[in-house]
């Protein structure tokens, strides 16, 4: 549910109907610990700003189900670093 949500936000605001852009999901579990990572290209778009700010139904489910949410910006490359 959490890839769904954050895969929204980042299609709405991250992306250009006319542009084209990459992006891809990568999940690991150590510990047992669920790690989920999410890299694209599109535009620049911090969603623990977006978070912060937002007070719509994503923005609530996202804050009760992530435990760490980090994300850089590196060379046109957007990183979302989660732990659920």
């Amino acid at each position: 549910m959490a890839i769904e949500e954050l895969g929204m936000n980042i299609l709405t605001y991250g992306f250009n109907t006319d542009q084209h852009c990459n992006g891809y999901v990568r999940v690991t579990i150590v510990d047992g610990e669920i790690w989920i990572r999410i890299y694209d290209d599109a535009k620049q778009f911090n969603l623990r700003e977006y978070l912060k700010k937002d007070e719509n139904l994503s923005a609530v489910i996202l804050d009760k189900i992530l435990s760490k949410l980090d994300y850089q910006h590196n060379a046109g490359v957007n990183t979302l670093v989660l732990k659920v």
